[in-house]
C-alpha cells in the first residue's frame, strides 16, 4: 500500500515509523508547507515524493490511502479532497469541528466507495486500557 503523509508535524515521524513497521506499506508521497518537515520525514522514506501543495500530493497518483495530519480546522477540507477523488482517508482527531462536517466527510466516502477512518490511538495505550477494565469492573 502506497502511502501519503499530508503534514508532518509533531505526530508525522509515529505516523512515518508505524508505516515502515508493516510489511508491504511504504510511505511515497509526504507534503508540508515546511520544506525541513519534508526532509525529515524522507529521513525514513528517502524515496518518497515530497510536496508543498494538497492537491499536488492528492493528484499525484503515488497514493492509494492519505494519512491527514494538519490542522484540525482543515481536516474537513482536506478530507472531502481526498475523499472526491477516491482515496481513502485516516483522519487524525478531532476528526472535525461540526457534526454537519463529520457527517459530510461521511457521505463523500460513501459516494466514493472508499474507507474513512479517524485516529483515536490512545484507545491502544496501556494505561487507557487499564483504566477502561477499571472503570468497566463490576
Amino acid at each position: 500500500m502506497r502511502i501519503g503523509l499530508l503534514a508532518y508535524g509533531a505526530i508525522g515521524h509515529e505516523h512515518n515509523v508505524a508505516i515502515h513497521s508493516v510489511p508491504g506499506w511504504e510511505l511515497t508521497a509526504v507534503c508540508d508547507v515546511n520544506p525541513e518537515r519534508v526532509a525529515a520525514a524522507r529521513t525514513l522514506a528517502p524515496g518518497a515524493v515530497g510536496f508543498d501543495d494538497a492537491n499536488a500530493l492528492l493528484d499525484s497518483g503515488l497514493i492509494d490511502l492519505v494519512v491527514i495530519s494538519t490542522p484540525p480546522n482543515t481536516h474537513h477540507d482536506c478530507a472531502r479532497a481526498a475523499l472526491e477523488r477516491g482515496i481513502p482517508v485516516v483522519v487524525e482527531k478531532p476528526m472535525a469541528r461540526s457534526l454537519g462536517e463529520v457527517d459530510r466527510m461521511i457521505a463523500a466516502a460513501d459516494r466514493a466507495g472508499v474507507a474513512l477512518a479517524v485516529g483515536h490511538t490512545e484507545r491502544f495505550n496501556p494505561a487507557v486500557v487499564a483504566a477502561r477494565a477499571h472503570l468497566q469492573a463490576p
